[in-house]
């Protein structure tokens, strides 16, 4: 038996995906250097204390130091960080 689809009719499978890409370029291809704009206002000039959970001197507490010490170069606004024991 040879089944005819309408013209223009579309798989359910391939309308979901046509969706999700429709879907997703709206997301991310909007301007967003408004909302970066707004984040990089809030820290600038601002100071975040990094608060680690273990003992001075341990593994744990050098990768803290190591993060806390370049993180804010990646921050919008470019915040200063403080670690804390």
């Amino acid at each position: 038996m040879i089944m005819v689809r309408a013209c223009g009719a579309m798989p359910d499978g391939l309308r979901r995906r046509a969706l999700l890409v429709v879907a997703l370029v709206a997301v991310f291809g909007a301007p967003t250097s408004a909302l970066a704009d707004q984040v990089a206002d809030f820290y600038r000039g601002k100071t975040i204390s990094v608060l680690i959970g273990v003992g001075a001197g341990g593994e744990y507490d050098t990768i803290a130091r190591l993060v806390a010490r370049y993180i804010g170069r990646y921050i919008p606004g470019h915040p200063s960080l403080v670690p804390q024991n």
